[in-house]
């Protein structure tokens, strides 16, 4: 009786407050009104959110514009326009120095989206003026413009000075870069054991290329114990997060019995994902376990794929070790939207929308 009393006090706590944010967003208020588009965009009601966000940037709110250069990109609320983004997000990253924004516009130039020429120096100049406003994930990616030498002279002693203020952040894809550094030697003294440190703080981070890393480590007992059951455990976090690699990797691990008792429906079921998601050398495996069972096995976990004959290939990993990051406005498509709209559509500095690519240098 006492828990349901209190929740109902909150409750109404909690609708008194909604209701005087409301008054002052109609009495002109631009941070009632921002906090009112957050609201609306929180319950997928992005019709009112966009009218809100377009009180509170007209009004000067630069999180607001950024929110609505966010709403116009991608369509929410309001039809899709890639003019008016850019619009947006340029007023909000100029005349409001919003961070955010200033990220977005280095991912575009970084990418070369939204009509915007890919220019890696732009994109460079742009992730500065974010990380000067504390945005980690810009402090990330300015990192991985040294570590490749795109738009800036390449320097390891650089990118590593900015993987690291990243990672003091706990932007996970920084620290799965450090470990990597370490790893290859780039610019510091190889050091597995190091490498496995920095690998198990961005996997803990949420960073599943940091994941992936960290299985391989345990996989080939590189700075740690071999121990296959955890490389399998990781395989397994990374890949539920969309890696590739990983899922590619775990059907691998299903079908030799490493780390968990052999399953080639499994196996089959793991290589299918990883082939739909771009990895090739999936098939192979497909055609392998496919000459091994009947054809309504195979059917019923993937009814996509045909039954082929088996090809020779030999059963051993065939994707690099390390995992690099490399920068992306977030979200990567609209479904992420609602989950971060707290602080921005395209701030998170752990996002696994970053496109996540293997480095084989």
């Amino acid at each position: 009786m006492k828990s349901f009393f209190l929740t109902k006090k909150i409750k109404d706590i909690n609708n008194t407050k909604d209701n005087a944010i409301t008054l002052l967003a109609e009495e002109g208020n631009i941070e009632a009104q921002y906090k009112l588009g957050h609201k609306y965009a929180t319950h997928h009601d992005y019709i009112n959110a966009f009218d809100w966000f377009t009180k509170a940037s007209e009004g000067g709110h630069g999180a607001a514009q950024n929110q609505l250069g966010l709403a116009y990109q991608y369509g929410l609320g309001i039809t899709q326009d890639h003019y008016r983004a850019i619009e947006w997000f340029t007023e909000s990253a100029t005349i409001n120095n919003n961070a955010d924004a200033q990220f977005n516009l280095g991912s575009f130039y970084y990418y070369g989206k939204l009509g915007v020429p890919q220019d890696y120096s732009l994109a460079y100049q742009w992730f500065l003026k974010a990380s000067e406003n504390g945005n980690n994930s810009a402090q990330n990616s300015i990192g991985f413009l040294f570590q490749r030498g795109w738009g800036v002279q390449q320097d390891y002693t650089l990118a590593l000075k900015w993987f690291l203020k990243a990672a003091a952040a706990n932007n996970g894809n920084a620290q799965n870069q450090i470990g990597v550094f370490y790893k290859k030697g780039h610019g510091v003294k190889i050091n597995f054991h190091t490498a496995f440190e920095w690998y198990s703080r961005s996997a803990k981070s949420g960073s599943s290329a940091g994941q992936c890393n960290l299985a391989w480590m345990y996989y080939d007992g590189s700075g740690t114990k071999q121990d296959f059951k955890k490389a399998m455990s990781w395989f397994l976090k990374a890949a539920d997060r969309g890696n590739v690699d990983a899922q590619y990797q775990v059907g691998v691990m299903y079908f030799n019995g490493y780390g968990i008792q052999k399953d080639n429906l499994m196996a089959l079921e793991f290589f299918a994902m990883a082939l739909e998601n771009g990895n090739r050398a999936a098939q192979n495996y497909i055609d392998m376990i496919s000459s091994q069972l009947d054809n309504e096995k195979v059917q019923v976990v993937d009814g996509k794929l045909p039954h082929v004959s088996p090809k020779n290939t030999q059963h051993r990993k065939h994707i690099s070790h390390e995992i690099a990051t490399s920068p992306s406005p977030y979200p990567a498509h609209k479904k992420s939207v609602s989950l971060v709209i707290n602080s921005s559509y395209a701030n998170s500095s752990n996002s696994s929308s970053a496109s996540e690519n293997r480095i084989n240098y």
